[in-house]
């Protein structure tokens, strides 16, 4: 359940939206063999999925163990969100106006 919730909640959310739109437009307009296409699909939604699946699995292989460093993992990013946010949208603007320029 939490899972989905989770995936919704991803799949909600602004900045990964804009980054897989535009990674998928980037995608498909290459001129890429398709197998590069495929692959570069792949990376693009593992890298949004990653942050969904990554504590679950940390905590399935290492159970208790890893619940201090969730802990302060969840305390940085709660401090830090909107830098975080911001980062990763500037890169993709940055990208995204670098390709424009250039014509591609």
């Amino acid at each position: 359940m939490f899972l989905g919730l989770g995936a919704a909640a991803m799949a909600l959310n602004a900045s990964t939206l804009v980054i897989v739109l535009a990674g998928s437009h980037h995608i498909t307009m290459s001129g890429a063999p398709l197998d590069a296409k495929v692959l570069a699909a792949f990376l693009l939604l593992a890298g949004a999925v990653l942050p969904l699946v990554i504590p679950p699995l940390l905590v399935t292989v290492s159970g208790t163990r890893v619940d201090a460093f969730l802990h302060r993992l969840n305390t940085f990013t709660t401090a830090h969100q909107r830098a975080i946010n911001a980062t990763v949208l500037a890169a993709l603007a940055v990208l995204l106006a670098w390709k424009a320029l250039r014509g591609s």
